[in-house]
């Protein structure tokens, strides 16, 4: 009798703990819902998530953008100017890359690129 007894309190405890994982599922699957439902709304609108963040800038540079599109494109703007560093931080790792593989572009074609193209 004493085994069976141990057995169903098992099941029970068993069966309380996959209560509470059922809990906690339900619990963090809400509160993912409405930020999810938020990424899925900008997916189909054809832009990317986004994320919100804390930036601390010198007030005149907050000044000299709210000042040039105004405060409802100030996001944007910061986005387009981060996006363009980005590029140009890659551009310049592949051309170090490439420095090192090929070694640096000879003194002769900088000089016909830059007849070629006086404006760049």
């Amino acid at each position: 009798m004493a085994a069976d007894s141990r057995s169903r309190a098992g099941r029970t405890a068993s069966e309380a703990q996959k209560k509470r994982i059922k809990k906690a599922q339900r619990k963090a699957s809400s509160e993912r819902a409405p930020r999810e439902k938020k990424e899925r709304e900008e997916q189909k609108a054809g832009s990317a998530p986004m994320r919100k963040v804390s930036v601390t800038l010198p007030a005149e540079l907050t000044d000299a953008v709210q000042d040039r599109v105004g405060r409802g494109r100030f996001s944007s703007y910061v986005a387009d100017a981060v996006a363009r560093q980005l590029e140009h931080d890659l551009l310049i790792e592949l051309a170090d890359q490439m420095d090192k593989e090929c070694g640096p572009v000879p003194e002769e074609l900088v000089r016909e690129a830059e007849a070629e193209w006086p404006d760049v």
